[in-house]
């Protein structure tokens, strides 16, 4: 059996959030940790299972700042994003439209 030589990281978007501090800066810490990621993988996940009362602007934040780093293609092809529940879904497709469809 034959090992990926590169696994694709995942950035579980949960670990990285502070309840008690601004959503803002726990969307920067996981734009962050996949900038720093993509520094040596091709490709990285981020989920946002089981975190819940995340808004738009959450996701605002994460993409604009990712966005302002690799550019909206990088984003588009080196980020794969996953959501858990309906809510998160639209929250997701608003910004994601606002964010990276605006400058792509």
């Amino acid at each position: 059996m034959n090992a990926d030589p590169d696994p694709i990281p995942a950035v579980i978007a949960r670990d990285l959030f502070d309840p008690k501090g601004s959503p803002a800066a726990s969307a920067s810490a996981v734009a962050d940790v996949v900038v720093g990621l993509l520094r040596s993988h091709e490709r990285v996940r981020v989920s946002f299972e089981s975190l819940h009362g995340i808004s738009s602007a959450y996701f605002n934040t994460l993409l604009l700042r990712l966005v302002q780093i690799l550019g909206p293609q990088a984003v588009s092809s080196r980020i794969e994003f996953s959501t858990d529940s309906r809510a998160q879904r639209v929250a997701w497709d608003r910004s994601w439209s606002a964010v990276v469809g605006r400058t792509a």
